[in-house]
This record gives C-alpha cells, sequence and structure tokens, in this order.
C-alpha cells in the first residue's frame, strides 16, 4: 500500500560481483566499474548490522546520461550480505523525474527494515530520467520485511524553489544542475525513546559552482515506525549556514537538547580565501523549539599551514559514555596559496547548553587526508574506532592507505594500522563500523591511478584477530608502518604508533644512509642530498624487524 501525504510545513558500467577469501584479510566483497553499460551496479555507501549478524548496505545506482558519461542522477537501493561475505538480496528503486540522495537504515523490533531518503528533481536535462517543469521534492520511508518484500511506502511532498541559477552557463548547468539547484536533504535519523527521530535541510539554489548554497531551513520530525510523523517544526537558520559539504549523521539527541552541527558564514569578502567560515551547532529543546546556536570551539592550533579555512564532510555521533564525536575534514591555507586536508575528529560536551572540546585528534601530516565519507566514528568495549584516508589527493592521483587508529578514552592511540594494496590503485574510505563480533567491515572506493575510468568498490571484513598484535595485522594484509609519498623527491615520510622504535633506510647496495629513533607518529627525513634510485627502509619495535618497504626516490 502507497500513500502521498503533503508534509505541510515544509556509471555506467559492467557488474562483477565477486567475493573472495585470502590471507590478506577476512573476506572481501567487490563490484568493478567499467564505462559500458546503460546502468551500474549498486554502488556501495553505509551499512548497518542486523540482530541476525547480516549486513545492510545502503547504496545507490545510476544510469548513462546522453553523452556516455555518468550521469549526476542516482537512485536508492540496498543490498544484504551474511556474516561471511555472500550476497543474499538486493533492492533497487526508482521515481521518473527525479534523483535521491543519502538514505538511512534502521532495523525494528520485529526485524522490519526501514529505508529513509529524499527525492528531488532530476536538473540534468541529457539524463533520460529527466522531466520539466517538477518543482518539488519528497522525503520518502520504505518498510521492508526480511526478503525485501514491500511492508508499507509513505512519501512526504515539499515545494522547491526552482529559480535557474543566472551565473550558470548552459554547458555548466547541464554537467552540474543536480549541485546548484535547491534540494532537500535527509541530514539525521536515529531511534529514540520508541520513535524515529530525523531531521532534513532545504538549500537554497546556489548561484556557481563553487558557492555554497544556503540553507533556506532546518525541518526536524519525530516518526512513529509506521512513517507517521507525530511532530515536526521548521527552524530557519539564517543566510549563512550552508551545509554544501555536510553530508549525514549532523544532529543527535542528548538527554537536554537535539543538536544540530553545519558549516557556516559569518561574513563573506571578494576573496572566499578570507571568509570566515567555522564549524556551528543549533540546540533545540526536545520540542524542537530553537535554543540558540553556538560557535564550535576551534579545537586546531595554527602551524606553518596557517589557520583552518574549510570545514568539509562534517558527521557526528554520540558515543555510550554521552558526548559527542565530530569528524570532519580541515582544509589549511597558509600564505602561498597551498592547501593541506587533514581528517580531525573532536569530542564535545554539548548537552549543557554550551559547547566544550574535550578531545581531539588530527592526521597531521602535509597531504590530502580525509575522513570517511558516511561514517564518522564507532566504539566497542570503551574504545574509539576512526578510520580515514590518507594521502589520497585532491584528485585521486595518488596511492594511498586506510588508516585506522583504535583510541583512549582520551584519544590516545592503543593501535594504528593501515589498509593498502600496493597495486597502483587510489583508495577512498566510505563508510565502517565495528561488528558484534569485533571485527571491522569497511567500504572502500578504488580507482586505478592510470585510469580514472575503471574503478571499484569493495567491501572488506577484518577479524578480530587482527588487532591483538603485528604478527596478526599481516596475517590479514594490514601494516604497522607505512613510508609515504612513494615515489618521492626531497621528504621521506615513516608513519606508525609503534612504542620503542627506531627507523632505517638502506641503498640499492645494503649501505645504511639513515637511522634513527622514533619518537613521534611521523618521522620526517630530508633526503634531497641522496641520489635517485630504490632505497629500502625498515622499521624495529623492542629491537625486533616488525615492517619493510621499498622506496623510489625520483
Amino acid at each position: 500500500m502507497k500513500h502521498f501525504r503533503l508534509f505541510f510545513m515544509l556509471l555506467i558500467i559492467s557488474h562483477i560481483g565477486n567475493k573472495s577469501f585470502c590471507q590478506e584479510y577476512d573476506w572481501e566483497y567487490t563490484i568493478e566499474h567499467v564505462f559500458s553499460d546503460s546502468v551500474s551496479p549498486n554502488l556501495m555507501h553505509s551499512m548497518i548490522e542486523l540482530e541476525s549478524n547480516d549486513i545492510i548496505i545502503s547504496s545507490a545506482w545510476c544510469i548513462i546520461d546522453s553523452s556516455g558519461q555518468a550521469s549526476n542522477s542516482s537512485f536508492p537501493s540496498i543490498m544484504k550480505f551474511s556474516p561471511d561475505g555472500v550476497l543474499l538480496n538486493e533492492k533497487r528503486w526508482s521515481k521518473p523525474g527525479y534523483r535521491s540522495d543519502d538514505q538511512y537504515l534502521i532495523e525494528t523490533e520485529d526485524n522490519k527494515i526501514i529505508v529513509m531518503g529524499t527525492y528531488n528533481p532530476d536538473r540534468n536535462k541529457t539524463s533520460p530520467n529527466y522531466i520539466p517543469d517538477i518543482n518539488d521534492a519528497f522525503l520518502y520511508f520504505y518498510k521492508l520485511d526480511s526478503d525485501f518484500n514491500m511492508v508499507d511506502s509513505i512519501e512526504y511532498r515539499t515545494t522547491l524553489d526552482t529559480t535557474i541559477c543566472e551565473s550558470c552557463t548552459s554547458l555548466d548547468y547541464i554537467a552540474n544542475a543536480n549541485h546548484y539547484m535547491a534540494k532537500i536533504r535527509l541530514t539525521s535519523c536515529f531511534e529514540e525513546d520508541g520513535q524515529i527521530v530525523g531531521s532534513f535541510v532545504k538549500n537554497q539554489t546556489r548561484t556557481d559552482q563553487f558557492e555554497p548554497g544556503p540553507i533556506d531551513s532546518l525541518f526536524l520530525f519525530k516518526m512513529d515506525y509506521n512513517g507517521t510523523i507525530t511532530e515536526s517544526n521548521e527552524i530557519h537558520l539564517g543566510e549563512y549556514a550552508v551545509n554544501v559539504f555536510c553530508f549525514s549523521d549532523l544532529m543527535i539527541g542528548n538527554d537536554s537538547y537535539y543538536v544540530h552541527y553545519d558549516l557556516a558564514c559569518e561574513s563573506r569578502t571578494e576573496s572566499d580565501n578570507k571568509s570566515d567560515w567555522s564549524q556551528i551547532a543549533v540546540l533545540l529543546d526536545k520540542n524542537f523549539q530553537y535554543v540558540k546556536t553556538c560557535k564550535v570551539p576551534t579545537a586546531f592550533q595554527p602551524g606553518h599551514w596557517g589557520f583552518p579555512r574549510w570545514y568539509d564532510y562534517t558527521m557526528v555521533k554520540r558515543s555510550p559514555w554521552g558526548t559527542t564525536y565530530l569528524s570532519s575534514n580541515v582544509d589549511y591555507l597558509n600564505s602561498q596559496d597551498e592547501h593541506r586536508f587533514s581528517a580531525s575528529l573532536i569530542e564535545i560536551e554539548d548537552d549543557k547548553g554550551t559547547l566544550n572540546v574535550l578531545n581531539r585528534i588530527e592526521s597531521n601530516s602535509d597531504d590530502y587526508d580525509f575522513p570517511s565519507l558516511w561514517s564518522p566514528v564507532d566504539f566497542s568495549e570503551g574504545y574509539v574506532y576512526w578510520a580515514y584516508t590518507r594521502n589520497r589527493g585532491m584528485f585521486h592521483e595518488y596511492e594511498s592507505w586506510i588508516t585506522i587508529d583504535v583510541l583512549d578514552r582520551n584519544m590516545n592511540i592503543i593501535k594504528e594500522l593501515y589498509y593498502e594494496k600496493q597495486d597502483n590503485t587510489n583508495m577512498e574510505l566510505l563508510s565502517y563500523i565495528k561488528t558484534g563480533d569485533n571485527g571491522l567491515l569497511l567500504i572502500i572506493r578504488k580507482t586505478w591511478i592510470y585510469d580514472s575510468e575503471k574503478n571499484y568498490h569493495t567491501l572488506v571484513k577484518i577479524p578480530a584477530e587482527a588487532f591483538l598484535g603485528i604478527d596478526e595485522a599481516h596475517k590479514y594484509g594490514l601494516h604497522s608502518a607505512i613510508a609515504y609519498p612513494n615515489p618521492g623527491n626531497n621528504i621521506l615520510n615513516i608513519k606508525t604508533a609503534l612504542q620503542n622504535a627506531k627507523a632505517e633506510v638502506y641503498d640499492i647496495q645494503g649501505k645504511l644512509v639513515y637511522r634513527q629513533d622514533i619518537t613521534e607518529n611521523i618521522t620526517t627525513i630530508t633526503t634531497d642530498e641522496w641520489n635517485s634510485g630504490m632505497y629500502f627502509w625498515k622499521v624495529y619495535s623492542n629491537g625486533k624487524e616488525v615492517e619493510t618497504g621499498k622506496w623510489m626516490k625520483q
């Protein structure tokens, strides 16, 4: 049965999915993408573990546009995997004339699966899905049984401002229309006191490709498990709340407040580099009434890269001990207009009407590091699990690593492991969760550096055993030290969290050219006087060689 209710407030691709077992991981499932077909396989995003220990993946699929390129017109889908990596089921949806964004997944007490997301008009005029003169958007609620049969489907409609952005040329409009135009986006969805609590934002039309579209309103709702909205409100966030690179998981609930985190610009000048960007928190009482807006205290100290300029990919998650963890990507800009992107995680106390930063950690490199796009952090047995992509590059042009940190409550690194493939692929972490067997499940997008049209989405299961020690980590293809950039020029970085450790570097003849005790998480070695060629690096811990690798100086 399908209902329509007016919400009054308001690629490409050949699919090769295969599971493999190997000493390098517990199991993995890979979908390969090659530009050829008219539709894509499911592209994995985020996930939840069910009571049965099966895994549900929130995913998307898309169609090719008339130019033969990937259409920016995606549609919702979900996938179910068994605990040992067997694909059990898939389900896809589409709505003529509309495209979808991120989805949220909830398992009910009677083991039904709730899928929630939004539909916005497909603005790409070259898309086979394009239908003119559509000016509304929908919040959808799907309830499925364990076999993905539809139990109920409800859509709430709201009207959009469909004004064409005047500064977009016809070509820009065709290529980026779904980014430019007004839309709604579901920004949170979680369970509290037997109800679903959620929020979505309505973005205004953007003026150009790099100008964020201000938020028109923040909509908040409570909903029962049949999809009926029981309470709602609309909050106007003001001209400078932008939300453009804040994807999902932006609101938490504590005993006193709901807190919506976002990105804001307090002032804008002609030069975007001089804008005053900051992270904000909008405090609401438990009836969705506005209380106040707080600026997140600056948690980052300026170094040779200057002050933080921009915060991307903000997400939050409530910890079992009653604090909020905020994950984001921090863009630093120095006086030479050079950028450095750093993954960051801060712990915030936000239940007393003010914001207090308790702890913070940052990837601290001169590279392009990025947090997970759909998972801020996870928790298990009192520890914090934080993972991010290291050395991704602005355009996915480098070999990269997935860094996995196990942190204590004070954000001290207890263990740091690195996942890498060494096969000329650039990796980007999309999502991760701790599983019931205390393993770690990751969704990774891989792009072949020498052919950007060849890429993969891979689901990787790392067992709990891999976190016990160095030998166990090696057994499952993980490392406790890495060297980068590789190849490099005048700098070699060796990153490790090992204690009582030292690093050594040898030339191709086996001559020792460098030795140093490791006292920091990153050891930077100046190599400008070294000859070009191949070198071998080694890391020792407690007198035992634990990691080794090759490094090429250009």
